[in-house]
């Protein structure tokens, strides 16, 4: 019988051993893929969600600015990142929005955000009074 000769044998023995160790490497190469592709996401979801908050914080900030009849010259820039700025400095320590979204803790977040975009040449774009009063208009 076929099934029964020696070189059947060893060549199915060959064949099961090829397809184990093509499942091992196609494993391993599937989750090398699949940790690209959750990095890839996360970074993706990061900048999604802060460009949602941006402009979410830019027009809030914005209206309220001229609902209260306030006239200010800055740029729109500097006032989307002051508007950011105050909205995560309003937020709790806890908030997931810092370990789970940007990956740091607060005080390094509001520091990098200070540093990039409320300082040009090392002076302040704005006033810690106007930073309150932006927190302030923005909740």
């Amino acid at each position: 019988k076929l099934q029964d000769n020696p070189a059947t044998l060893a060549n199915q023995l060959k064949w099961d051993t090829f397809v184990m160790e093509a499942k091992g490497r196609l494993k391993t190469i599937i989750i090398k893929q699949a940790r690209c592709d959750a990095k890839l996401f996360a970074t993706e979801c990061r900048r999604t969600f802060l460009h949602g908050i941006i402009g979410y914080c830019k027009a809030l900030a914005i209206y309220r600015i001229t609902l209260e009849g306030c006239h200010d010259p800055r740029a729109k820039e500097d006032l989307r990142a002051a508007a950011v700025y105050c909205y995560l400095r309003s937020q709790a320590a806890s908030n997931p929005i810092f370990h789970t979204y940007l990956d740091a803790d607060k005080d390094t977040i509001l520091a990098k955000v200070y540093t990039a975009y409320l300082t040009s040449n090392g002076i302040d774009s704005f006033r810690q009074d106007d930073l309150n009063c932006i927190g302030n208009l923005a909740l």
